[in-house]
C-alpha cells in the first residue's frame, strides 16, 4: 500500500510512504519516490541509501540514511529542447531531494 506523503513541485517527483509483506510474511515500512512524466521519459529518479532490515517474521521498517538522484542515458539522440528538459528535471529534482532531507531530518525513523 502506498501513502503519498509530498509531491515536487511540477508533480515529476512524488514521495510514497511504502508498507506491505515481505520474505517471511514480514510487515514492512519504507519511502520510496516515484517518478513520472519528464523524469519518467528521461530515466531521472531520487533514491534512498537504506539498510535492508531482517525479515524474521516480526514488522519492520528501513533505516534510511540518505536520498540521491540517479540519472541514466537513454539509447536516443536527444534534442535542444530535450536537453533543457532534463536540465529543468534535474533542477526540480535537486530541490525535491532537498525536501525530502528536511522531511527525513524532521521525522526520523517516525516516518
Amino acid at each position: 500500500m502506498n501513502e503519498k506523503i509530498m509531491e515536487s513541485e511540477n508533480r515529476n517527483f512524488t514521495l510514497y510512504k511504502r508498507t506491505g509483506i515481505g520474505r517471511g510474511d514480514t510487515e514492512f515500512t519504507t519511502l520510496k519516490v516515484v517518478s513520472s512524466d519528464d523524469a519518467y521519459k528521461y530515466v531521472i529518479e531520487i533514491k534512498f541509501d537504506l539498510d535492508s532490515p531482517n525479515f524474521n517474521g516480526q514488522k519492520v521498517k528501513y533505516k534510511i540514511h540518505d536520498c540521491y538522484i540517479s540519472y541514466g542515458l537513454r539509447n536516443v539522440s536527444d534534442t535542444d529542447q530535450d536537453i533543457k528538459t532534463v536540465i529543468q528535471v534535474l533542477n526540480e529534482a535537486l530541490k525535491f531531494e532537498t525536501k525530502i532531507r528536511h522531511y527525513l531530518s524532521t521525522v526520523g525513523d517516525n516516518y
